[in-house]
């Protein structure tokens, strides 16, 4: 059953038509519908729902493709800014005279090294950033250090 076969039952039901063909309806009545009908039955409806259906998924195939290329694209260029910036060492060389998209792309080098870095959306000013950013340093800095004496300590046995 078709979606027009569908509502057209559904109709007929509601409006109670039923009723009225059984007392209204002449033979020639009877012929002239299903004449109607079967125009309506060859005039391809359903398949023009379809392939309107068909091609609307398909447009929603390649916005969501493209949507997927532009976010893959611009991901892209985020590490290759991150790449290309060079990552502060040392807690003393952060001062409040750095701007916040510095600190912003420090936080997010940090972020990847370090599991400890709060989110973007937690951080609401300038003096959290710059306190956020020195405790990663920090926690760095400290997992180099238990690197480094756990290198030590395998070479001495």
């Amino acid at each position: 059953m078709t979606i027009l076969q569908f509502n057209a039952l559904k109709k007929f039901k509601f409006n109670q038509t039923s009723s009225f063909v059984k007392r209204k309806f002449l033979p020639e009545d009877y012929v002239f519908v299903h004449k109607i009908a079967c125009n309506l039955g060859t005039s391809d409806l359903e398949r023009a729902r379809k392939a309107e259906l068909i091609a609307f998924r398909d447009r929603q195939v390649v916005e969501r493709r493209e949507k997927q290329k532009q976010k893959a694209a611009k991901q892209a260029e985020k590490e290759a800014l991150l790449a290309s910036l060079d990552r502060v060492i040392d807690v003393e060389d952060i001062t409040s005279t750095m701007k916040v998209k510095d600190l912003d792309n420090q936080l997010e080098i940090y972020r990847r090294l370090v599991g400890c870095v709060p989110p973007k959306s937690k951080l609401k000013n300038k003096d959290m950033k710059i306190e956020a950013l020195r405790n990663a340093i920090r926690v760095f800095q400290a997992q180099e250090e238990d690197l480094d004496s756990d290198a030590v300590l395998s070479e001495e046995v």
